[in-house]
């Protein structure tokens, strides 16, 4: 094992703690903020792929009246789009790529704990494993996605 891994969080509780403290240092505006920004909205925009619009918003501007092919339509131009722009800013702005790259091994890492964890505890119920690792990936999520939000509204 490299040394980088040997004080690296093993459950993924642990996973899940440093990605809320790793997603929470970065200054707002920073590469950083950016990557941790960029990643996260984009898990979101995948996250819209399974689901139905819901809000009264959505109601009241039209896009409730969207054909679920123009949602799905939409929602993938949103990705593609956004990963370009991670693609961009990945090559051209300092510290970007790593912090993109060390949240989205943080996930992997903590997604496999949680599964790992699960089958252990769950042993073939794949509902339930299912369950326990969504409800890891999801919580983290949220961790960073208000990390982003507090500092992008500091007075909120």
């Amino acid at each position: 094992m490299p040394d980088r891994d040997k004080n690296r969080p093993t459950t993924s509780e642990e996973w899940s703690d440093h990605i809320s403290e790793f997603a929470h240092q970065w200054e707002f505006g920073s590469p950083g903020h950016c990557a941790v920004s960029d990643f996260a909205n984009l898990q979101v925009l995948y996250g819209q792929l399974a689901n139905e619009p819901k809000g009264a918003l959505l109601s009241m501007n039209g896009a409730v009246n969207l054909t679920p092919e123009n949602r799905l339509s939409l929602a993938l131009q949103r990705i593609v789009l956004l990963e370009h722009t991670i693609e961009q800013n990945s090559s051209r702005i300092p510290g970007y790529a790593s912090t993109y790259t060390e949240l989205s091994y943080s996930f992997e890492k903590m997604i496999l704990a949680a599964s790992e964890e699960a089958r252990t505890k769950f042993q073939d119920e794949e509902q339930k494993i299912t369950a326990h690792v969504k409800s890891f990936y999801d919580e983290a999520l949220d961790y960073v996605m208000s990390s982003v939000y507090d500092k992008q509204n500091p007075h909120s």
